[in-house]
């Protein structure tokens, strides 16, 4: 936090304002009801759904290059690859 207010960077305090706002850890409390998902929670979700999906993607692009180069070295020259 010390960093944070440190910086007195007018968009990093509004992001912190914003992150630690009570609608955005408990939404239901701006409305006066219970339950809910919290905006903080869904940016955890999103991010590690996020980081999933960049994991198959980076899985899928390399699979078919070291498939390619697999082939091609047991037809070419096996003792080479």
């Amino acid at each position: 936090m010390d960093d944070i207010l440190s910086r007195k960077e007018d968009a990093t305090l509004k992001t912190a304002a914003a992150l630690l706002h009570r609608a955005s850890l408990l939404p239901s409390a701006s409305r006066g009801g219970t339950g809910g998902e919290s905006m903080l929670d869904r940016l955890d979700d999103n991010s590690h759904e996020h980081a999933f999906a960049i994991s198959e993607d980076l899985k899928h692009a390399l699979a078919s290059p070291c498939a390619r180069w697999t082939a091609a070295c047991s037809i070419q020259a096996p003792r080479r690859c």
